[in-house]
């Protein structure tokens, strides 16, 4: 995927879950099979959130607080 980030999101059953958040759509399902496979059922996100673009902290690291706290707040 190209500009994805993961991040977590509060999840009543599980404490946090993984969401990816990026630029390109992709479907939910294809992410989940191939993370899956590579890392375990465990890490398949259970969201794929697309954005126009992603934050970048001036250190040129994503945003991640900023993905989140979007995430979260698109979730309830």
């Amino acid at each position: 995927l190209g500009g994805a980030v993961v991040v977590s999101r509060p999840d009543d059953r599980w404490g946090d879950v993984p969401v990816v958040v990026t630029t390109v759509p992709v479907s939910l399902q294809r992410v989940r099979t191939e993370v899956g496979a590579v890392l375990g059922v465990e890490a398949r996100p259970v969201e794929v959130v697309v954005v126009e673009s992603i934050p970048f902290l001036a250190s040129g690291k994503p945003d991640r607080i900023a993905l989140s706290s979007r995430v979260t707040a698109q979730s309830q």
